[in-house]
């Protein structure tokens, strides 16, 4: 592997523990009235702050194995890093769902447990603080990316939905291997003067959902792939930060082998249906996952000392959304030289806007970065939206919202232009977003 000369980067990396030592209600689980079972897997922050040479001010990456960061975590990641433009902080959450509640804005998800709150704000607090304090190391950076084939469109339009509430010709909750999905798997390499890891940064689209873990606390796969990429690269320690993708209407396609008689017998009658994976399906799932991304490490190009950029744009949540008039929904932009981009929105993007912004970015290498900040809910395509199912808007009731605005599609584009240099690339956004490129 080709290195940068020493001094083209500088960087400080931390992993941190914050799983909870009790009970908490756990985001957007569907198992509270399941006995407790505790922490199953540990859950982690993990940081990395990155300076390039000649600039003083670094940009900070912030992951945590949680349902949505929300305000009060990105409050308080700026407020331990005073110095560092809001524009170059990323905080962004795993999604997984069986992490505590920590955005109180959606209380039919969970409620954030205030002791839990409180801890767990200061180890951020203190945790962040570390990593600007600590001595800088000289690094290079690498990146790579493959194509994996693990996750599934979890969106499909029925004749007949044999559910609680029967309804006819209606989009639901159920595999379609025909819908779009985003296989791109993408991967940064942090390695110190040594060549040794000193962090490592992935990227890509899929639900946290469907593991066999009911109710207890769990990274599921981000946590178990980060467990194996470890051991791979003999670092126990090593931080890996996962960005979840613009994941909003994919999910695990191991989730799609029914295996229980009840639901066998309501597929037969009703189609495809999803189902929790069995241990050894989601074991072989998560290994195979973890075999595609130490395959986009294996060959990687080396990022040259061309800078680093950042900008951020904040959208009124009334412009998206109905039934809420405070808040706002942050799309941020940074560069890490002219080789890769990395977009980020605080809501549960569809995969069109990642498959368009691929297209659109003049980057060789492109993370889409979903469930970043205060996550506002789900933001679909016109596509989407025109189709109506959860994702098109069912959702809102959940989220305590009324509905979404009818121009969603055009907002959220208008707001990537905003942030791109080349912001004509993505269009005007009214048409369907595969095809306006």
């Amino acid at each position: 592997m080709a290195m940068t000369t020493s001094g083209d980067f500088h960087a400080v990396s931390i992993t941190q523990s914050i799983a909870p030592n009790k009970q908490v209600d756990l985001g957007a689980s569907d198992a509270r009235s399941a006995e407790w079972q505790g922490v199953d897997s540990d859950i982690e922050m993990n940081v990395l702050a990155v300076w390039a040479a000649e600039d003083p001010l670094p940009v900070l990456f912030v992951t945590l194995d949680l349902l949505y960061p929300g305000q009060r975590i990105r409050e308080a990641v700026e407020a331990a890093a005073p110095s560092v433009p809001a524009d170059r902080i990323v905080v962004a959450a795993s999604h997984t769902h069986r992490a505590p509640m920590t955005d109180p804005s959606k209380p039919a998800l969970g409620t954030p447990d205030e002791e839990y709150m409180q801890w767990v704000t200061g180890v951020i607090t203190q945790t962040v603080r570390t990593v600007l304090l600590s001595p800088r190391q000289p690094v290079s950076i690498s990146v790579g990316d493959t194509s994996a084939a693990h996750s599934i469109n979890r969106r499909l339009r029925k004749r007949v939905v044999v559910a609680r509430r029967p309804r006819l010709n209606a989009v639901v909750n159920a595999p379609n291997p025909d819908g779009p999905t985003d296989e791109q798997l993408t991967a940064l390499m942090v390695r110190d003067a040594a060549g040794k890891p000193l962090a490592l940064v992935w990227n890509y689209t899929c639900h946290p959902v469907g593991g066999p873990v009911r109710n207890a606390v769990s990274s599921h796969y981000p946590g178990a792939v980060r467990e194996t990429v470890r051991e791979a690269l003999d670092a126990p320690a090593l931080p890996v930060l996962f960005f979840q993708g613009f994941s909003g209407d994919v999910r695990p396609n191991a989730s799609t082998k029914v295996h229980s008689l009840r639901r066998r017998m309501r597929q037969l009658i009703s189609g495809r249906l999803f189902e929790d994976m069995t241990w050894t399906d989601y074991r072989e799932w998560c290994r195979g996952l973890s075999a595609v991304l130490l395959r986009a490490l294996d060959e990687t190009t080396t990022v040259g000392a061309a800078g680093l950029t950042g900008q951020r744009h904040l959208v009124p949540v009334e412009r998206l959304v109905k039934g809420r008039d405070a808040g706002v929904m942050s799309f941020g932009r940074l560069g890490i030289g002219d080789l890769v981009t990395i977009y980020t929105a605080s809501g549960e993007l569809v995969v069109d806007y990642a498959l368009h912004a691929r297209r659109a970015a003049t980057s060789r290498f492109v993370l889409c970065v979903g469930c970043v900040d205060d996550v506002v809910g789900y933001i679909p395509s016109h596509r989407v939206q025109d189709e109506g199912g959860y994702e098109g808007g069912g959702f809102a009731r959940a989220f305590g919202l009324e509905g979404l605005q009818d121009d969603v599609q055009e907002v959220v584009v208008d707001a990537f232009r905003a942030l791109d240099k080349t912001g004509d690339r993505w269009g005007d956004g009214r048409g369907r977003l595969e095809r306006s490129i």
